[in-house]
């Protein structure tokens, strides 16, 4: 086993266990443990680093572009109001660039790569791909959005809307911005099973986090998510098991 996978290997089981302490500490006692706030920075900058490390190195050029990117407008937002509109960080998620924590970053590279991975097989056009992916992408805000203004109190949100408090411009301005994303991640053409699950891991951790909340309507787009990944999964599955007898 080569250095490599090693370090794959040590960081995914420091991520599986900041996962299962993340949702113990939600389930039981409502909100992280007192002196605990490394714990979702780390879980954060960790996801990341598994799916950077298990990509082939022109994807992680790619995807890191796509992580600086959305950083760039998430220190535009804050500080200017556009184009997601007015919030702020609290001290719970450090440290803080311009007022927005790093590991942003890696959540932008962590859930645009999954949704990159969810379109992978669906032989959409590019334009349409980068259309589709910013929708994706704003459907999983409808999950991620509340939680973490919740029962994680990440942001605060100046601005007010009727989605949990949240502004109608934020959901456009990651259309926008996720749709700047996609140029890029449309580059990537092969299925990595590292991006899909751990996507797929932070989407379930929202998920289970929202209905232990009561924040069911997030709970609610969270599983849609989970299924759609499931039906999409078969579909592919069905399809490339019939190429397979169709060359016998």
């Amino acid at each position: 086993m080569n250095l490599h996978k090693l370090i794959l290997i040590a960081f995914t089981l420091v991520y599986a266990i900041l996962w299962i302490g993340g949702i113990a500490s939600y389930i039981f006692y409502e909100q992280p443990l007192p002196e605990s706030n490394w714990a979702a920075p780390s879980f954060l900058f960790i996801a990341g680093m598994i799916v950077i490390i298990s990509s082939e190195r022109k994807h992680a050029f790619f995807l890191v572009i796509a992580g600086l990117l959305g950083f760039a407008f998430e220190i535009l937002g804050i500080n200017t109001g556009y184009p997601f509109g007015k919030y702020y960080y609290t001290d719970n998620i450090k440290p803080l660039i311009f007022n927005v924590p790093v590991v942003m970053i890696t959540a932008w590279i962590v859930l645009t790569a999954f949704a990159r991975q969810l379109l992978m097989n669906t032989k959409l056009k590019d334009k349409k791909l980068i259309f589709i992916g910013g929708l994706l992408m704003v459907w999983i805000d409808l999950l991620i959005d509340p939680v973490a203004i919740g029962p994680m109190n990440f942001w605060i949100w100046i601005d007010k809307g009727c989605y949990y408090g949240i502004p109608l411009l934020n959901f456009f301005g990651w259309f926008f911005v996720s749709s700047m994303v996609f140029i890029f991640l449309i580059r990537i053409k092969t299925t990595n099973i590292w991006h899909k699950y751990i996507g797929a891991s932070i989407i379930m951790f929202f998920t289970i986090i929202a209905f232990a909340g009561h924040i069911f309507l997030a709970g609610i787009a969270g599983v849609g998510i989970l299924i759609l990944q499931i039906i999409l999964e078969v579909k592919y599955k069905t399809q490339n098991s019939k190429k397979i007898g169709t060359n016998y």
